[in-house]
């Protein structure tokens, strides 16, 4: 169960980063 829980917070964590990266650079964009 924990190597469950491991794997699911590596992948929202790895998806943060790309949404980040995605994220803040159109927002600079926008303004």
């Amino acid at each position: 169960m924990q190597r469950l829980y491991n794997f699911y917070f590596e992948r929202a964590y790895l998806h943060t980063e790309l949404v980040l990266a995605f994220a803040l650079p159109s927002l600079f964009v926008r303004t």
